[in-house]
């Protein structure tokens, strides 16, 4: 069968695949429900399904029914015009984990409605991370008293404990210390949770946890600052789902395994990006779908119309440049540029198992190419302009961008170190001119990441290898003489 592919990058965004876990749910009912046979029912089914049955009161609670197949129970408080049916904690979990297998019947909420759903992040704190807790904590609070966000900062028995937000309000979040963890909870509540509850109860699991999990991810990186190391792991989620705002011709990329990388000549640096160039164009082809181990794509297409494709300024007739890509091609099958990606999902995947180069009557190569649908629905967390493509680049402009995109490419973290040393160790035949000449490129390139919004346009210059003073300068204002050590880019994380 043949598809059109579409242009909108799969992202995967369900409670385990970004290791979120449901951390309390709970459902209002109306007064009347208090005597109806309903409330009765609905207590029985909860029961069989393995909840103790708690009633709250003024003098504390007890139990209504027992369940003797688990420790798990919800509870049944009373507010002034409704019933509220909560599951905390580990009972939340549970619960929603029979949700996830269509367990649960209903037709015994009907008068229901989700009023409060709280999803949580465990970040884990190895013993050096554990001295810097206080100072994020501290920082949090600047940054939140700067923002005029309401927030609460105290400690307890555990640590720290940040609460930000009105406990009144729909959106209320805490971050905590639990044990050699740092708890990242969000309370979502009220009229905003409301509208997810027909989407939970006609079991929509995707759609509903896909929207919940971007709002919790989001909501998070709009009032956090996002440059703290401990929240490497938000940074990392929220790449991903930023739209394809910058130019509707990238270069998709994951992080650069700095183990892997084995970029030691110009040859295989250009194959890398000829790669990055190669998944953009066939992702714009039709193709046949079909599933072997995991699903394959089978593209078709004329050798000649992907070199002008990648490379729009050279003849597509020409045989120096049809061989090389024909030798490109066929070392696709090899899998060795896809090891430069970090991500475990391509390290047992073979990626592109089959390449065929057939010549037609017409002296035409067709190109016959199966490659894994992974590597087109995989949420790429980098999104960068193909510079490649729209200049004419010298062999010393490429080499100039392409250090700066793997290094840019090659962290988590949003402030992105560059040390100049370590670049021109590579080229120490250069005479002091073409250096000069290379430095102009490299600023020429950060303004271009700056403009097309990468980077913040403060770039902070490092004034001495033995000394971590600096100066911030405009992108603007940069000069040769500003790189004589080494820099540091700021990525902007645009959250929309």
């Amino acid at each position: 069968m043949k598809y059109a592919i579409s242009s909108v990058m799969g992202t995967e965004t369900t409670f385990d695949s970004q290791n979120l876990f449901v951390d309390w749910i709970s459902f209002r009912f109306p007064k009347s429900f208090q005597s109806e046979t309903a409330k009765g029912d609905l207590t029985n089914f909860l029961v069989q399904i393995g909840f103790t049955i708690y009633q709250e009161s003024k003098a504390g609670k007890y139990p209504i029914q027992k369940s003797l197949e688990t420790d798990f129970f919800a509870i049944y408080s009373n507010q002034r015009n409704s019933i509220i049916l909560s599951f905390s904690g580990s009972n939340g979990h549970y619960f929603y984990t029979l949700v996830q297998k269509q367990l649960i019947r209903w037709e015994f909420w009907t008068s229901g409605k989700l009023t409060r759903f709280d999803l949580c992040f465990c970040r884990t704190l190895d013993s050096n991370q554990q001295l810097g807790i206080r100072k994020f904590f501290l920082h949090c609070q600047t940054y939140l008293e700067k923002k005029n966000q309401t927030f609460s900062f105290q400690t307890n028995s555990q640590g720290f404990l940040l609460t930000i937000g009105s406990r009144r309000s729909n959106q209320y979040s805490r971050i905590y210390q639990a044990k050699n963890l740092l708890r990242f909870e969000h309370e979502m509540k009220g009229k905003f949770i409301s509208n997810y509850h027909s989407l939970l109860v006609s079991n929509s699991f995707k759609e509903f946890e896909q929207q919940l999990t971007r709002h919790y991810l989001k909501h998070l990186g709009t009032i956090l600052p996002l440059e703290q190391s401990y929240l490497d792991w938000l940074v990392s989620r929220l790449r991903p789902l930023r739209q394809a705002w910058i130019s509707p011709v990238v270069l998709k990329l994951d992080y650069l395994d700095e183990k892997e990388i084995r970029f030691t000549t110009f040859e295989t640096k250009r194959n890398f990006i000829k790669f990055l160039q190669f998944l953009r164009f066939t992702n714009s082809l039709e193709y046949e779908l079909r599933s072997l181990d995991s699903p394959y794509r089978k593209v078709v297409f004329r050798v000649q119309d992907f070199l002008k494709y990648q490379n729009p300024y050279v003849d597509s007739t020409n045989y120096y440049q049809l061989k090389k890509l024909r030798l490109f091609l066929e070392d696709l099958q090899s899998n060795s540029l896809i090891k430069s990606f970090s991500s475990s999902k391509f390290r047992s995947l073979v990626t592109i198992p089959d390449v065929k180069l057939i010549k037609s009557e017409t002296n035409v190569w067709i190109a016959n190419v199966w490659i894994a649908e992974e590597l087109f629905q995989y949420s790429y967390p980098f999104l960068v302009p193909d510079f490649f493509e729209s200049e004419q680049l010298s062999k010393q402009q490429f080499a100039v961008l392409f250090e700066l995109i793997s290094g840019f490419t090659s962290t988590v973290n949003l402030e992105k170190p560059f040390q100049l040393d370590q670049f021109f160790d590579n080229y120490s035949k250069l005479s002091n001119q073409q250096k000069v000449q290379m430095k102009k490129t490299l600023i020429f390139f950060i303004q271009k990441f700056q403009q097309k919004g990468l980077i913040d346009d403060s770039i902070q210059i490092i004034l001495s290898k033995q000394s971590p003073r600096s100066i911030t300068v405009p992108s603007s204002q940069l000069k040769v003489s500003h790189f004589r050590n080494g820099f540091i880019l700021s990525e902007t994380l645009i959250i929309d």
